[in-house]
């Protein structure tokens, strides 16, 4: 990343500097007129997208961010007062002025807040799991706005907040929380953190169904009787997700995104792999005959297991003979062919080795390919004034090209309500005022406290998370608790029995999942205890069989601990943003009153408002 997008950050409120420097994060068309704009009319409006990730287990989590939210929203309406010396006074600015009655604000005040709240959920994608038709979850809810509880004040979809038309602030905020808490934890358990992000605030053309050019149970060979690879395509336009983008995105508004998750990101592009990327979500992988072992079971209503990649991939994934042994028999596959893996009879994975639940980490390693849409798309997504639609998101074989030929929704000066006009009125959007700096990014995920303590990383801090390359699959450098592993890691405290949560400070110890679930980044005290499970409930991580460090050492099938993987995609967008970007850990949660500083994940939403403070100095 080019260094311009912090100098933005840095210098808007005073520096000509400023409009010198037209590129962000390798391309990104930023003006000069842009940049001066973005220095003499500072926005005093912001939209706020949160994105809850709502799979299982994720009730407490929201629980807590719906009571941190408080002490956020009123810093944005009524910032701390200081005096001359910038040293806090004890007061607040006036919520009916946004001004201070001694010292100055110290920033200056927002007067119009829109808060929308979105999930992790889209649903099947061309799979046979998550399928929107089960009336006993939320497994697809394609990144439209929710109000799950029904709340009066987000009738629209969101909530709108503006200083002087007498709208209550506390109830404001109030309902900031519910609309959190109301998610639920019954969606999708392959989350699409990301590309949710993605679909509401950037794709020109969000299509409104996926579908295959086949029929889903002769392309994925149910009971390992074969299978074909079909191939995914988009169909229609989503119009009910560009009303709602088109009422709560402001072209003249600050825009702040926040990412609540306790996994990776699991942003599948159904199209990748030659069209066949919704495989890798499909409980039955086409061609293969192994099937899934289940609580030590081997059924066909397992599924049926991945194809393993060429020998090559174990020691470098990043060469190009790394490969899927899934087209081993397909034209011109000769280095396939000649692999020893891929001459295996099968050349598939064995029941207990490839859980659907743990499919998605090391995967260029593990399967010769990724089927998730590349980081870069979501950078571009959030920096860039020009992003690609359909048309020019991938080549022939479903590579991922993503060439910008259409206004991004982030940056344009009009939304389209509606695709009546088809796929040009949806792309050549006319090009609005907001610039790469006014775009904020805030995650809260799985990662060890002490890892994300700084509010400015540096490179040493990023090793430590991520390890020294993850683009290039170098991960020396990383700190064990980050390590995606379905198996007990080296240097953690060892396996020991249920009701034993060990003695690392992080996350206790390692567990023995049966290779059906990751390793921890890190647990915390849950603020009260579960109810107690019933025996043998899988959705229960504390159903007195698992041995997982997080239940009561009396009551075994009581929870105590909150848990959190590592979320490695979502820091990796963070970290390409910059300065524009800030992390915090899912583990780390403050005690105090509802609505104060220092409630729940209260301290690293801080940081999201000491960006924005750094952009609208105080006049």
């Amino acid at each position: 990343m080019r260094s311009c997008l912090m100098s933005v950050v840095v210098l808007s409120a005073v520096s000509p500097l400023v409009a010198a420097c037209s590129t962000v994060s390798g391309g990104a068309s930023v003006t000069p007129e842009q940049a001066t704009s973005a220095v003499l009319a500072v926005p005093d409006k912001l939209d706020m997208l949160v994105m809850v990730d709502n799979s299982s287990s994720m009730a407490d989590k929201q629980a807590i961010l719906a009571k941190s939210l408080p002490s956020l929203l009123a810093r944005f309406a009524t910032p701390t007062c200081v005096d001359a010396n910038g040293a806090p006074n004890g007061q607040k600015a006036d919520v009916s002025t946004g001004a201070c009655a001694s010292g100055r604000a110290e920033m200056r005040a927002i007067d119009d807040i829109h808060v929308g709240v979105i999930s992790s959920s889209l649903g099947s994608r061309g799979a046979n799991n998550c399928s929107a038709l089960d009336p006993l979850r939320h497994n697809d809810d394609a990144a439209h706005l929710l109000n799950r509880g029904n709340d009066p004040a987000a009738a629209t979809g969101f909530l709108s907040w503006k200083r002087g038309e007498g709208s209550d602030l506390v109830a404001f905020s109030t309902s900031a929380g519910k609309l959190v808490s109301s998610v639920g934890q019954d969606g999708c358990g392959l989350e699409a953190q990301l590309e949710s992000v993605y679909r509401f605030l950037v794709q020109p053309d969000p299509y409104a169904k996926i579908s295959l050019d086949g029929n889903l149970n002769d392309c994925q060979g149910n009971d390992g009787k074969g299978g074909a690879f079909c191939a995914a395509g988009l169909e229609g336009f989503d119009d009910t997700l560009l009303k709602q983008r088109a009422a709560f995105l402001r072209p003249d508004s600050l825009v702040a995104i926040v990412i609540l998750t306790d996994e990776d990101d699991v942003s599948v592009d159904s199209q990748s792999f030659h069209g066949a990327g919704w495989t890798m979500l499909n409980s039955y992988f086409p061609g293969s005959p192994i099937l899934r072992t289940v609580g030590g079971l081997t059924t066909s209503s397992g599924g049926t297991t991945a194809a393993l990649p060429t020998s090559v991939c174990a020691t470098d994934p990043s060469s190009v003979d790394c490969k899927s042994c899934a087209f081993r028999d397909q034209p011109g596959s000769t280095t396939i062919a000649d692999d020893v893996n891929c001459n295996l009879s099968p050349h598939y994975y064995g029941g207990d080795d490839d859980s659907l639940n743990t499919r998605f980490h090391h995967m260029k390693s593990r399967f010769g390919f990724d089927p998730r849409f590349p980081i870069s798309r979501y950078v571009d997504g959030l920096t860039k004034t020009k992003v690609p639609d359909r048309s020019t998101e991938h080549d022939a074989f479903g590579e991922y090209l993503g060439i910008p030929n259409c206004t991004n929704p982030l940056f344009a000066a009009t939304l389209p309500i509606d695709s009546t006009g088809g796929p040009e009125s949806l792309c050549n959007l006319t090009a609005g005022t907001r610039t790469p700096d006014q775009i904020y990014l805030t995650v809260i995920g799985g990662a060890p406290p002490a890892l994300v303590a700084s509010p400015s990383p540096n490179d040493d801090d990023w090793t430590r998370l991520l390890g020294a390359n993850p683009a290039g699959f170098d991960f020396s450098g990383i700190d064990p608790h980050m390590i995606q592993s379905t198996t007990p890691r080296v240097g953690l405290e060892a396996p020991a029995a249920v009701g034993s949560n060990g003695n690392d400070s992080v996350h206790g110890r390692e567990w023995d999942n049966n290779k059906t679930d990751l390793q921890f980044a890190c647990t915390f005290a849950l603020p009260s205890p579960s109810e107690r499970c019933s025996e043998g409930d899988v959705m229960c991580d504390c159903d007195g069989t698992k041995s997982a460090p997080l239940c009561d050492s009396i009551d075994p099938r009581i929870q105590v601990r909150g848990k959190a993987y590592p979320t490695r995609r979502e820091f990796e967008l963070a970290r390409a943003l910059g300065a524009q970007a800030t992390v915090g850990s899912l583990c780390e949660v403050g005690a105090g009153a509802v609505g104060t500083d220092g409630a729940g994940y209260a301290p690293q939403l801080s940081l999201l408002a000491g960006r924005v403070k750094a952009s609208r100095p105080a006049e």
